[in-house]
């Protein structure tokens, strides 16, 4: 999917990602701390993007999870995707190519 594309369209998301941005920042902030203020902006601004955050079906993602070999997390990224009929928008190569292994759940 091209950027332009991406920009156009709805993004959902499991109820996790704010957590996960969240985690993200935290170890960032500890491996730079001197960079906090602008991690925390930073932070701040993937929180106010507009994505839909969407319950999953948690015994389903279990089942994919094994299925697949990914990590709960990243397995209800793609369980939404599947349920969805839509695209998996991911820069995490292993997401990408369970995405692209499955093909019915």
């Amino acid at each position: 999917m091209v950027l332009t594309e991406l920009s156009e369209s709805r993004l959902l998301s499991p109820r996790l990602l704010p957590y996960e941005i969240a985690s993200i920042a935290r170890k960032k902030i500890k491996s730079h701390p001197d960079a906090r203020r602008a991690i925390e902006v930073s932070l701040a601004e993937a929180l106010a993007m507009p994505i839909a955050l969407v319950d999953v079906n948690y015994f389903d993602v279990v089942r994919l999870s094994s299925q697949s070999n990914l990590s709960t997390y990243d397995a209800s990224y793609l369980w939404l995707a599947v349920r969805l009929d839509v695209p998996i928008v991911t820069l995490d190569r292993r997401l990408m190519t369970a995405a692209g292994r499955l093909s019915a759940f």
